[in-house]
């Protein structure tokens, strides 16, 4: 039932706001009420099947398989995977048609992802933070961007990869305020780089629009300070009734998932996850860790999020700069030397091929010894 209300939800208050202007309508006996509330409702009715057409529309056309369950919730996180040593197989397949667009498998250790070559016993250490692109969402485990930019250290470094599908910037700071800067193995490492691989989602995610993700950590800049506010949920609940509803209705209907790019980013909401990754960082610098965000560009062209993004990432990297923060334009670097954007999807997917892994790796690798040549 629950499901249900969260697909038609809206559809089913418009359909209630039609019959009551169109009743309204009916029993005034007054020519200008009925000719207003006539046509109050026709504009009802269009509002409803533009939503009802962007539901039927926006109807999952892919499914994913997965050998067994292998989510779990965590206190910190919201969610994640347990400590122990697993693998996963996924499955993602069209929906119609049943043609499989991939078949990976996914392993996993101390609640992260395993990268196979890195050197558990090497005191040089690389870390990756964000959600499912520096996870590697639909490669294995030899097609990640963590395993790539190992090869060039001839295998070398001690690899973490702590990606996971959904993550935000929320869970990021998370990561490295309560794992990275009090992990003593890593302040008694040799060297220390950090990654953390933005892409647009990521704003969004940060200021609780992801379903997904309500038991995660929220946070707010209150005061000119970063506060911890608890959970999205609790935060959720501590509202009124008819703030939640408003809130479950719009955020699960197709006209706000269209238009959510401007609803969604607002200033404070810009300003927070700015906030995050500039505190991410100072918590990390006091460590003696370096810290690199790639900057990734995935809204492209599209005539709702495209340009909306564009600002925001260029407000972005101007805040990365002012902060001196490292950085790496993503799309600046790899993408506009490719006519074929295909090379660099997987079909039928929007996560990254393992080809892009791979020249991302290079153009890590290269920027990495350029600036630090004591590695």
């Amino acid at each position: 039932m629950k499901d249900f209300l969260a697909t038609y939800a809206l559809e089913l208050v418009l359909l209630l706001c039609t019959s009551f202007l169109l009743w309204v309508g009916f029993r005034s006996k007054r020519d200008f009420v009925k000719h207003l509330f006539f046509n109050l409702s026709a504009v009802i009715v269009a509002v409803l099947i533009f939503e009802l057409v962007l539901t039927i529309r926006n109807r999952p056309k892919t499914t994913i398989d997965y050998s067994r369950e292998y989510v779990i919730a965590d206190s910190e996180l919201g969610y994640g995977v347990s400590d122990s040593s697993f693998s996963v197989k996924a499955k993602k397949q069209w929906v119609n048609s049943g043609e499989q667009i991939y078949s990976v498998t996914y392993s996993f250790a101390d609640g992260r992802r395993v990268t196979p070559n890195a050197d558990s016993l090497s005191q040089k250490y690389s870390v990756f933070l964000g959600g499912s692109f520096a996870f590697g969402e639909g490669l294995n485990d030899t097609e990640t961007l963590p395993y790539y930019y190992n090869q060039h250290y001839s295998q070398k470094r001690n690899v973490r990869n702590y990606g996971f599908q959904g993550y935000g910037t929320h869970q990021v700071y998370t990561i490295a305020r309560n794992h990275l800067a009090t992990d003593s193995t890593l302040h008694a490492a040799e060297n220390v780089e950090i990654f953390y691989w933005f892409t647009d989602p990521h704003i969004l995610r940060a200021n609780g629009y992801s379903q997904w993700d309500q038991n995660s950590a929220s946070y707010a800049v209150e005061n000119g300070v970063l506060k911890y506010r608890g959970t999205f949920k609790e935060a959720i609940n501590g509202r009124s009734f008819m703030a939640k509803a408003y809130r479950f209705i719009w955020t699960n209907s197709g006209l706000f998932n269209r238009i959510k790019a401007r609803l969604a980013t607002s200033e404070e909401g810009i300003e927070l996850v700015l906030r995050l990754i500039k505190e991410t960082h100072e918590l990390l610098k006091k460590r003696g860790f370096e810290f690199t965000v790639l900057v990734q560009n995935t809204s492209g062209s599209d005539p709702l999020f495209g340009k909306h993004f564009k600002d925001i990432r260029k407000r972005l990297v101007q805040a990365l700069e002012e902060q001196g923060i490292s950085f790496i334009y993503i799309n600046e670097a790899i993408l506009k030397k490719e006519s074929d954007s295909h090379l660099f999807e997987i079909p039928g997917d929007k996560h990254p091929t393992a080809e892009f892994n791979r020249r991302l790796a290079d153009l890590i690798w290269k920027k990495s010894n350029t600036t630090f040549n004591n590695r």
